[in-house]
């Protein structure tokens, strides 16, 4: 399974995808991919870097003791097969004969380990590719990669440049490309400058196109493609913008595919949904126009994806508590829509976006909690 990305609330990029047309031009909804460090969703691959490089310590070890029972069991008097050569994992003759030697029966006689019989047939032969689950050294680079995407500014910086070496070297690795892309939205995030904002984003458009030549089937290829296509709508013509709104849904939805347990992806898709929802009558004759087929979905659609995110990491994202609110708004539900304003309210506040939020959560208290 290739390398994922970790999400954290305190590692933010904010970036807008834009979604159909709208009264001021394009819909375009604010989004933090936030990198965390515990994922139900993110690596979805989940953290299958870190899990690699755990594995390998516990290899390790494991080895340091094999070699304690190879020795032991060279030095006890019994008859012993010669470890095959160049076999790449430990393997012993079968699982019982295993579990006898490290069962401890005799460990009175023989210090935790059983003497070996004298026949060939119940004889351990235990061997190790001193090469197997070692990380490479992209995967390695990976590891270092996502923890410095994970960390401040100046470690956003460095995770960028180390990308761009590892460009050169494994232009052909999804794995290197998308997370280039997320690193350049991140940049975007930042960047002030109107023209370098544009370079940026589709740069980082570019660049998911390539990643899902290579790979069509990764979830994190998919889901920064959309985030990345999303963002550029606001250098776009309204028909470009609207084309792209399609991409945006059809890519989020093959994450989802993919990775059905992404809170994010969820939420991104209950953000489509609920938007289309919002679109007024003349802003659908526009899409009409344009496309045989206008969008569709509904408020419980979006609702639906809002408490799957929620599910699966609960409080991950104080906006996802505020669009799970502004649809029991939309269904009258008042009472459930209280609920979780109030929760939303008590959610931690780390970012600009998050305090903008929750200037909209109390106000939307005082509107709908006398109900």
């Amino acid at each position: 399974m290739p390398f994922g990305v970790e999400v954290d609330k305190k590692t933010l990029a904010a970036v807008g995808v834009g979604v159909l047309v709208g009264a001021g031009g394009a819909m375009v909804f604010s989004y933090l991919a936030r990198m965390r460090t515990n994922p139900p969703h993110a690596y979805e691959r989940p953290a299958t870097v870190r899990d690699l490089a755990v594995l390998q310590d516990t290899v390790e070890r494991l080895k340091e003791e094999v070699v304690g029972l190879r020795d032991k069991l060279a030095t006890s008097g019994g008859r012993r097969k010669r470890a095959r050569e160049n076999s790449g994992y430990a393997s012993v003759t079968s699982a019982s004969e295993y579990m006898s030697v490290t069962s401890g029966d005799d460990e009175e006689d023989d210090g935790g380990y059983m003497t070996p019989p004298d026949t060939d047939a119940d004889v351990v032969a235990v061997t190790f590719d001193e090469g197997a689950l070692q990380l490479s050294e992209l995967e390695a680079s990976l590891v270092r990669v996502d923890t410095l995407h994970n960390g401040s500014a100046e470690n956003k910086e460095e995770a960028y440049t180390m990308l761009v070496q590892l460009k050169e070297k494994h232009n052909g690795s999804v794995e290197v490309l998308w997370r280039l892309s997320r690193s350049l939205m991140a940049k975007f995030d930042g960047e002030e400058d109107p023209e370098k904002r544009q370079d940026l984003c589709f740069q980082a458009k570019n660049l998911g196109e390539v990643s899902l030549t290579i790979d069509e089937n990764s979830a994190d290829a998919h889901k920064w493609f959309a985030i990345a296509l999303g963002s550029c709508s606001e250098f776009l013509s309204v028909q470009d913008k609207i084309k792209d709104g399609y991409k945006f849904k059809e890519h989020i939805e093959r994450a989802l595919e993919l990775r059905p347990n992404d809170a994010t992806v969820h939420h991104l898709l209950g953000r489509w949904c609920y938007e289309v929802t919002m679109l007024s009558w003349v802003e659908r004759q526009v899409a009409s126009a344009l496309f045989a087929a206008p969008p569709n979905s509904s408020v419980d659609e979006a609702l639906e994806h809002f408490l799957e995110a929620e599910n699966l990491e609960p409080g991950f994202y104080k906006a996802n508590s505020l669009y799970i609110a502004k649809c029991y708004i939309q269904n009258r539900d008042y009472q459930n829509a209280t609920l979780w304003l109030e929760k939303a309210l008590q959610q931690p506040i780390n970012d600009e976006e998050d305090r903008t939020t929750q200037k909209e959560v109390t106000q939307l208290l005082q509107k709908y909690k006398p109900w």
